[in-house]
């Protein structure tokens, strides 16, 4: 098969365009956004950091007898221990955290205490009651052996998020761990909030 010389010529101009073209860099475009327009969302939620922090204290754990007793308090800032100059923000976090250790102690086989039950289940219009915080309302006693609580410490970005168990016999902390939560971490999918002052949650 014979082709002409301008017929081959055509051919070896479009067979080097081609390698040319096969050769250079191929070109990435990126989309910058503006600055201002772009926040980074924190994926984990609230109960996944208390996960690691229940994890990192799995080891000291291992010494305490089973059927143990063990309460969960709220979790406060360390300077003042009161719920008084917490920000709506780090009150829900709080609530949240201690809402988790209740969950995960208990998936972890801890007797679990909920020391906020009352004495009788109230009936009221919009659902049963049978959790309060007036003392009145609770029973006197409990049994509880120990009792794991928290400081939460506001930083730039972040919570400095420490939790202990500490046996109630002696005050003896039994386990400990820290942990770092960002600030936006209500900003998750797994948002909590509160209503009618009362801390709502997605299912885990």
């Amino acid at each position: 098969m014979c082709f002409d010389e301008g017929v081959m010529r055509l051919l070896i101009t479009i067979l080097l365009a081609a390698l040319v073209m096969a050769c250079a860099p191929s070109q990435r475009i990126e989309i910058v956004p503006r600055v201002g327009e772009y926040r980074p969302v924190q994926e984990n939620t609230i109960h996944q950091y208390s996960v690691r922090l229940a994890n990192n204290m799995t080891t000291a754990l291992q010494s305490i007898a089973p059927g143990a007793k063990v309460a969960v308090g709220t979790f406060l800032p360390p300077q003042s221990l009161t719920l008084k100059q917490m920000t709506p923000q780090q009150h829900q976090i709080a609530l949240q955290l201690q809402e988790s250790f209740i969950t995960l102690y208990n998936q972890m086989g801890f007797s679990v205490v909920e020391y906020r039950t009352r004495n009788s289940i109230a009936l009221r219009d919009g659902g049963d009651v049978m959790l309060s915080r007036e003392v009145g309302q609770l029973a006197a006693r409990h049994g509880i052996d120990f009792f794991v609580t928290g400081t939460m410490t506001p930083q730039q970005d972040a919570y400095v998020v420490n939790v202990r168990m500490i046996n109630i016999s002696n005050n003896e902390v039994v386990a400990a761990a820290t942990d770092y939560l960002p600030n936006n971490v209500l900003t998750s999918a797994d948002k909590v909030h509160m209503q009618n002052g009362h801390i709502e949650r997605r299912a885990y």
